[in-house]
This record gives structure tokens, sequence and C-alpha cells, in this order.
């Protein structure tokens, strides 16, 4: 298998993690189907079936793709609004991120006096994705300079955009 370090599965269950030499062996197979899968962080899974008879020695040389990057860009007005990806805060805007592995994101706008923007982002690898966002202000909070947004409201929305990443990655 390569790279090394992979983790693999054999029919659902551990079955060890790929040394340095990149061939793991899997000792006391029954005949019959299998279905054995290799994953690895930053690389697309690989699962496969397979038909293993009596007494036999299989090879089966798999090799993990790596997660396609793409970059992704953030504007909003006014300027130098907070951004959160995937639940971390990574700088104000305008803000460029590079080597970010495609697929969808969590990713919350947030700027003093403004409606917070919640919503996720699909990342395509090899390309530049740009969210533009114009800030709505938002109603004081009596004795607040910063504009109200029910933790709750706050809270559901991160929940529901961390549960659309975690069921689109593989």
């Amino acid at each position: 298998v390569s790279p090394p370090d992979a983790k693999v599965t054999w029919d659902g269950e551990p079955a060890g993690e790929v040394p340095p030499t990149g061939i793991l062996i899997i000792y006391n197979v029954a005949p019959g189907k299998h279905t054995v899968k290799v994953t690895k962080e930053g690389f697309l899974p690989i699962e496969q079936a397979l038909t293993v008879t009596g007494n036999d020695v299989m090879r089966v040389p798999l090799s993990l793709t790596p997660v396609p990057l793409g970059s992704i860009t953030f504007e909003s007005v006014p300027a130098g609004a907070s951004v959160y990806f995937d639940g971390q805060f990574r700088g104000m805007t305008p803000l460029s991120l590079h080597d970010v592995p495609a697929g969808s994101h969590a990713v919350m706008i947030t700027s003093e006096g403004f409606r917070d923007v919640v919503s996720t982002v699909e990342v395509t690898g090899g390309k530049t994705t740009l969210v533009s966002e114009t800030l709505n202000p938002g109603t004081p909070v009596p004795g607040s300079t910063r504009a109200a947004l029910s933790p709750i409201v706050l809270a559901g929305g991160l929940a529901i955009a961390g549960l659309l990443v975690a069921c689109r990655r593989p």
C-alpha cells in the first residue's frame, strides 16, 4: 500500500497500519468474499471487494490519491470582518487561504455591529472559490455595541454547517 502509515480495515474491522515497507500482511483469512478499505488523512479512501481462495497468497497493490487542494478567497463589505473556517479563526477580510482540501467547509463571517453570516462553501481542487458577503447591520442590544444574535441560533447554525461538512467528507 502506498503511502505507508495508512490504516487498513478488513471486512469493517481494523487490520493494522501499513508499515514503512508498504506491505501489510493479514493472516488467517477465510476463503470467500471480503472487503478491504485503506484510509489516510489527506488522501482519498480506497475500498475494494476481493475474493480469496483457500490456501492462497494474494497481493493487492493499492495506492491512495492525495485529496485535491484548492484555494478560497473571502471578501466582505465592510472589510475587516473575522473569518472562521471549519470552526477556527483564520483572519480578517480580505483573506485568501491556500492548500484547502476539496469538499464542503463550514464558514462564519462576523463583524462588530453586523449580523453574522453562517454557511457552507464547496472548494474545488485546483480552483479558487470566492466568498463575497455584504454584512447586514444588526439590531443593537440595549447597553451593548454588539449586534444581537441569539446564542441558540448561532450554535444551531454552526452545528448544522458542521454536520453538512462531516456528512460530505469521505
